[in-house]
């Protein structure tokens, strides 16, 4: 149980109390209820909400997401970080399709961070969006950190990767993009694969077939193979 003081001192007059009572509270071993109520209501109004967020986040509050999510589209962008690792530290399926959403909608800085935040997750539900994001944000951060996020994802990322390499849909950016994440996830298995890829696509760019060859060497050296 919270001390009654911490809980005053978030509405201190004294900017200093207010942070330092809002840190202290995210040291505790646990909430009550109540206490996580207030919290909750103090978001729109407080100064200290970052540090807030920051707390309700570290609890896992999943009541606390429609508050954190207004953060999005704070004007500071500090705010909006905050937002987007406190979703991931609640880590539930709805904190994450509100990043996948932000992933699709928000302004470039809080995308990447919503692609970051993803790839802290790990779920592997999250492969489409961000191979969505990855195929066709405007915003080329953007793209590179949610390519980086799908390589952290826990979960068969080398059977989707490699349904797509075959759908014949792909622009050779995204060809050299997925070949790359198999450089990441692979095993010796897959250098067979790409070998008999190579067989079954032989318009394949010279781009993307030195992607390839990159990616084998790649998995050899992960495996320890090593020739010497």
């Amino acid at each position: 149980m919270v001390k009654l003081n911490l809980i005053k001192d978030l509405t201190s007059k004294d900017f200093t109390t207010r942070w330092f009572a809002a840190e202290v509270l995210g040291t505790k071993r646990s909430l009550s209820e109540r206490d996580i109520d207030y919290l909750i209501s103090l978001l729109p109004t407080s100064d200290v909400a970052e540090v807030i967020i920051w707390v309700l986040g570290r609890f896992k509050v999943e009541r606390a997401i429609p508050d954190i999510s207004k953060f999005l589209t704070h004007t500071n962008p500090y705010y909006r970080w905050r937002a987007t690792y406190a979703l991931r530290d609640i880590g539930t399926k709805t904190a994450r399709e509100v990043l996948e959403t932000g992933l699709r909608t928000l302004d470039s800085e809080t995308k990447w961070k919503c692609a970051l935040a993803l790839r802290g997750m790990g779920d592997i539900a999250s492969f489409e969006p961000l191979w969505e994001a990855a195929s066709s944000d405007e915003d080329r951060y953007v793209r590179w950190e949610a390519i980086c996020a799908i390589t952290f994802l826990h979960g068969k990322v080398e059977d989707l990767v490699k349904r797509k390499l075959n759908s014949g849909k792909l622009s050779d950016f995204m060809l050299w993009r997925g070949v790359w994440v198999l450089s990441r996830v692979g095993n010796r298995a897959t250098i067979s694969w790409l070998d008999s890829y190579i067989k079954r696509h032989n318009r394949i760019s010279p781009y993307v077939r030195y992607q390839i060859g990159l990616t084998k060497k790649a998995i050899t050296l992960k495996d320890g193979n090593v020739k010497r």
